[in-house]
């Protein structure tokens, strides 16, 4: 069987913005802004097959697929200190004009919304060597160009992977408490709740035989995670950096009419270290171990 691709894509990206500083008295100060971004991607992906001795176009495997996407933003953000304390508030507003188009399975979209961001930051220095930090927020992570991309890619006879372009940006709230001592010890905790979570997923196609590596939003994701992080000179020739992160996510949804509800405890251990042997002589040595683990509805064996 002979195949025959053609593969075309252009991508154009425009950006403008404006910030704006004002100090004020008293240890404090304003900050402002505005961002205006234009996205405009086409790409045109066709598959011929060599039948009759004729190049037919394979209306299963082809796409041609337009996006275009305005954001708009404004922020603002208000800081202050106190002799222990420090505190920043800030609020960034977006709104989001996308467009999307198949024009080959006349499938479209057309999202118009607006979405509030807040963030708090608050730190407290107990003293010279003690320090508590707490952090809450919500923020959007829109899924990568790439990753909206229908453009496949053949992997072998049975297995390809393609972009989805009816990807949506996925939505998180985030709490984070952090303990510091003497700049050298951090022990932070993490919860957050996404909801649309971007998730890469294989999908069996059992009719035509065939595997696809794609990515899909998974409905929701609760994680919670505690990091432990050691950096310091130990001695005039050894210097350490030295983590151990320990974490839980609990993916749930659907993923082809199959309801997913699963999470597993894991944890992550690095350790960097640079010696000094002489003035003209340095030395490195690093490990790494990673448990076994949970990625969407990927299981990831442990790796060192």
């Amino acid at each position: 069987k002979l195949l025959l691709g053609k593969q075309d894509g252009d991508l154009l990206l425009l950006a403008g913005k404006a910030d704006y500083v004002k100090p004020l008295k008293k240890n404090a100060g304003f900050e402002a802004g505005i961002k205006s971004s234009y996205v405009k991607a086409d790409n045109d992906v066709r598959f011929f097959n060599y039948i009759n001795e004729q190049w037919v176009t394979d209306s299963t495997t082809s796409n041609h697929f337009i996006y275009s996407e305005n954001i708009n933003a404004a922020y603002l953000n208000i800081k202050k200190e106190w002799k222990k304390w420090s505190t920043q508030l800030g609020l960034r507003t977006e709104q989001t004009l996308a467009e999307g188009n198949q024009l080959i399975s006349g499938e479209t979209f057309d999202r118009h919304y607006l979405q509030v961001f807040p963030t708090a930051f608050l730190d407290y220095k107990i003293n010279d060597k003690h320090g508590l930090n707490l952090n809450l927020g919500r923020r959007i992570d829109r899924p990568a160009y790439q990753q909206m991309n229908p453009f496949r890619e053949l992997i072998d006879a049975s297995t390809y992977a393609e972009g989805n372009p009816f990807l949506k940006p996925q939505l998180t709230y985030n709490t984070a408490l952090s303990y510091t001592y003497n700049q050298e010890f951090f022990a932070t905790f993490n919860y957050s709740l996404t909801s649309d979570n971007i998730t890469d997923v294989l999908l069996q196609d059992n009719q035509n035989q065939l595997t696809v590596q794609t990515v899909v939003n998974l409905n929701k994701l609760n994680y919670f995670s505690f990091d432990l992080n050691y950096s310091k000179k130990l001695t005039k020739w050894w210097t350490t950096n030295s983590s151990i992160l320990a974490y839980y996510g609990l993916y749930a949804g659907t993923i082809r009419n199959v309801a997913i509800n699963q999470g597993t405890p894991t944890f992550y251990l690095n350790t960097n270290n640079s010696f000094t042997l002489s003035k003209v002589v340095s030395m490195e040595c690093s490990f790494l171990y990673s448990h076994n683990s949970l990625d969407g509805i990927t299981t990831i064996q442990p790796f060192y």
